[in-house]
């Protein structure tokens, strides 16, 4: 399945018959391209009619597989099988269609094949084709053969977030973590600003869900972070959705009145250019100056009704995340 969608100049597929389920019956292909001394050895072999698509269900589903290995071949395809008996069939019906032949062996001789060692370019290329095909972790490798350092560190982050996504529940905070690492390391090589900022983005969103899958304090902390990338990070800050994440740092340690204060701070950084925002963070500047002095003494209903109208105005959720391109 991963194959689909890829290309190579070679291919060989070695002992696919030999290793098919023993219920698949190759020698029925010899019924039909009107081989009739083959149809009868076929018919007698399982004793029963020529090929009928339900009985034969296997063999279909291992055509299905070989029609995608063969394909992906641009000029050749190589086929070595131990089972002389069960590539025959197959075979004798591709070499009677003129696209099969044998005696090729000497093809596949170290000493008579000129051997090319793969140049950058030829990893970088077959690195893009990779990446097409959503495959992270051939990707990763291949643009690290071909010498982009960057794009490989965003292959495996991307590799990094489908793990963290079917990964048990408790390892997945920590996957997420260091695929927003990755990001943050393939921003510092980009030296384009928007492209940058798009990397600087992508590590603050993954910060957040590090954080729902984490305990309060790490929480607190991946919330934090992903806070302080799109306030000092990002060109032109965004301030408000910084000042989601920074309440929802708070959120995590709600006593922590220095945690509100650096959100109460924020909150009049970003007023100072709010535009349509303006409104909101009025708002939310008295719950968050009570909180800023008063939540170590504060108790927990106090907690509550303060930060009520933060987290459902400032809630991480509501972040308009840019789409991966």
């Amino acid at each position: 399945e991963e194959s689909k969608g890829l290309e190579f100049d070679d291919v060989c597929i070695f002992d696919f018959f030999a290793d098919s389920p023993r219920e698949c019956t190759w020698a029925v292909l010899s019924t039909l391209d009107g081989d009739e001394a083959a149809a009868g050895a076929a018919t007698a072999d399982r004793g029963a009619a020529p090929f009928d698509p339900v009985r034969d269900n296997i063999l279909c589903e291992e055509l299905k597989m070989l029609y995608v290995a063969m394909t992906r071949a641009r000029k050749r395809c190589f086929v070595y099988d131990s089972s002389t008996e069960r590539r025959k069939p197959l075979f004798d019906l591709l070499s009677r269609a003129g696209v099969a032949e044998s005696g090729l062996e000497g093809l596949l001789s170290v000493s008579k094949t000129k051997s090319r060692k793969s140049s950058a370019e030829d990893w970088l290329r077959q690195a893009d084709n990779l990446e097409r095909n959503r495959l992270w972790a051939h990707a990763e490798k291949a643009f690290l053969k071909g010498g982009d350092e960057k794009r490989a560190l965003e292959a495996g982050g991307r590799r990094l977030c489908d793990e963290a996504a079917v990964a048990p529940k408790e390892a997945r905070s920590a996957a997420f973590h260091h695929a927003a690492i990755a990001f943050m390391l393939c921003a510092s090589r980009e030296p384009e600003e928007r492209a940058r900022g798009v990397s600087l983005v992508r590590a603050a969103r993954i910060w957040c869900a590090a954080a729902s899958f984490a305990s309060s304090s790490r929480a607190a902390g991946f919330y934090a972070r992903a806070g302080e990338v799109l306030r000092d990070g990002v060109n032109p800050p965004r301030l408000v959705d910084a000042l989601s994440c920074f309440v929802g740092a708070a959120e995590q340690t709600p006593k922590d009145k220095m945690a509100w204060a650096t959100a109460q701070g924020l909150a009049a950084r970003a007023l100072q250019d709010s535009g349509a925002d303006a409104e909101r963070l009025e708002a939310a500047f008295k719950p968050l100056s009570f909180l800023a002095a008063q939540a170590e003494k504060a108790t927990l209903e106090q907690l509550v009704d303060a930060m009520a109208p933060l987290l459902s105005d400032f809630s991480v959720s509501g972040i308009r995340w840019e789409e991966d391109k």
